[in-house]
């Protein structure tokens, strides 16, 4: 049994995720509509788990153990002076960047060696980047917990699922099971609620979420 989930951190890029979850079961970043040009909402970086970004002022105050620094961070966000256009990822292809997904307002998200953030910051269409910090990557309804929980993780595309899975197991949770597709890999684990942000704080891990079980309907 399979069930097709759009993530909206996707829509960009029509990425799509095939795994046994519901449909529109992955929403790391909100969906807005917008006008072709760019107005106060350039400001603003938002995620569906209620954090933003005003990126005139830098990354919202964040818990520690939800924050990484730049130079442990492997993947950032960049966010455009508008709308995005197919030439300025042809750009950021010959620099040999690989982008993942779209947030609003005019963002994506891409895995940076410090000489790449270098190079961004002299592209005229780049308006900002910023780490893709932990917090950004958990259901509001788990950044708190603490008692077990069932959890979905969708591992970021590009990366393995081994290292989350040993993640899990040292943290004294079990994977029940991992499902793979050729549009994403999702671990279905159980795993103590204060553990969840060290595994939020692995390069692997791109979204956390309930599990919640799959409806045929």
């Amino acid at each position: 049994m399979s069930k097709t989930i759009v993530a909206s951190i996707f829509l960009m890029l029509s990425i799509s995720v095939t795994t046994a979850l519901p449909a529109d079961h992955f929403r790391s970043g909100q969906i807005h509509r917008f006008s072709p040009e760019p107005g106060e909402e350039i400001n603003y970086i938002s995620f569906s788990n209620g954090f933003t970004i005003d990126t005139r002022y830098g990354e919202p105050s964040l818990p520690v153990d939800l924050r990484l620094e730049p130079n442990e961070a492997r993947y950032y966000i960049v966010q455009f002076t508008g709308p995005i256009q197919r030439s300025w990822f042809s750009r950021l292809k010959s620099l040999g960047l690989k982008t993942i997904g779209y947030l609003p307002y005019y963002a994506t998200i891409a895995r940076l060696t410090p000489t790449q953030r270098e190079q961004l910051a002299q592209l005229p269409f780049v308006r900002w980047t910023g780490v893709f910090q932990p917090a950004y990557k958990i259901q509001a309804e788990l950044l708190n917990s603490t008692e077990p929980r069932d959890i979905a993780i969708l591992v970021t595309p590009g990366e393995l699922a081994t290292p989350l899975e040993q993640l899990i197991t040292l943290q004294g949770g079990t994977v029940v099971q991992t499902t793979e597709s050729p549009f994403g890999t999702v671990i279905q684990a159980r795993l103590a609620g204060w553990a969840i942000p060290l595994i939020a704080r692995a390069p692997e891990a791109f979204w956390i979420q309930e599990w919640t079980e799959p409806s045929t309907a």
